[in-house]
């Protein structure tokens, strides 16, 4: 799919997607890539996007802009919204701390300040990065209650704001704010009040196996070059950090919103804004993280969005607002 009239009167870009056409489609054969799909975005629309192999290779379905992959972390950047949007209703403050909505959150550094929700937001909360179970090596999260009951037994690594330290437990709760603070689901409020919105009609925020079908997840190729599938599983109360399956049609939409410049139907304008500003800058000045939005300085341009990684499954979303 091409924007063909902008890219006429535009032959270096066009040279240039032209190439990069030709790249992907050797890099998913070189690779043995089962399946991939790329979108690129210009004012809000889809300028160029394509889909290469196959979202199953036992049926041989072809990978296309309505492919839906489990996306991962970038959901991350959805709860950062729904927080956002709570802050501009007036129903909570950044700096509030986290006990103040889960009053059975007790976790403090010692002579340290209160875990707040831009600590979560920043990840610079000193939380542990994970549950106490290895969800992404042995398949299987924990539901809210037993992160509830686990996280009580737990102690934070560092102050906040001493160093950035990712940590999906720290998004998981953020799931739970936004659920105390909603009176809602955290999956129903992010489907009432970000995907429905934008028309992302291709979009699941909590997936499980009966849903829709997603693209099928492989795992990197064996000596005799052969992959195999990856299980579906529900990353139950793990979700605010790492649930939502999408696609390339229906992440343009979503690029469309944080793309915007003023007042959203979303958001307003100054919230969007915060978000996607550097709030905690990394050592080698480059590379940052905003407010659920990770920030790169790329040949002087800032761009912001997030990578997402789930067994069998690599995504990334970026916007350059500039």
């Amino acid at each position: 799919m091409t924007n063909t009239q902008f890219l006429n009167d535009h032959a270096d870009l066009a040279t240039a997607i032209s190439l990069y056409d030709k790249w992907a489609a050797k890099h998913v054969h070189d690779t043995h890539l089962p399946g991939l799909a790329i979108g690129i975005v210009h004012n809000g629309e889809l300028l160029w996007g394509k889909g290469y192999g196959y979202a199953d290779i036992a049926s041989q379905t072809p990978t296309t802009l309505d492919t839906r992959f489990r996306i991962a972390s970038i959901t991350k950047t959805f709860t950062a919204v729904a927080i956002l949007q709570l802050y501009d209703a007036g129903k909570l403050r950044l700096d509030d701390p986290i006990s103040d909505y889960l009053d059975w959150f007790d976790l403090q550094y010692p002579d340290a300040p209160p875990i707040s929700i831009y600590h979560c937001l920043t990840h610079t909360s000193g939380l542990p990065r994970d549950a106490t179970t290895p969800p992404w090596t042995e398949n299987v999260f924990q539901p809210w209650d037993e992160v509830v009951e686990t996280t009580k037994t737990r102690q934070p690594m560092m102050p906040p704001l001493q160093d950035f330290s990712y940590s999906n437990l720290g998004y998981t709760l953020l799931g739970g704010v936004i659920e105390a603070v909603s009176g809602m689901p955290w999956a129903r409020y992010i489907t009432d009040n970000i995907v429905t919105p934008l028309g992302m009609d291709n979009t699941t925020v909590a997936p499980t196996e009966s849903d829709p079908p997603i693209a099928t997840g492989y795992l990197g190729i064996d000596a005799q070059y052969e992959t195999a599938p990856v299980p579906f599983v529900e990353t139950r109360g793990f979700s605010p950090s790492a649930s939502l399956a999408s696609s390339i049609n229906d992440l343009v939409k979503y690029a469309r919103f944080h793309l915007s410049k003023g007042q959203t139907p979303l958001l307003s304008g100054y919230s969007l804004r915060q978000m996607h500003r550097v709030h905690w800058l990394y050592d080698d000045w480059r590379t940052g993280y905003g407010l659920g939005a990770r920030q790169w300085r790329i040949n002087g341009y800032n761009v912001s969005g997030h990578t997402g990684g789930y067994k069998g499954y690599l995504t990334m979303f970026s916007v350059c607002r500039e």
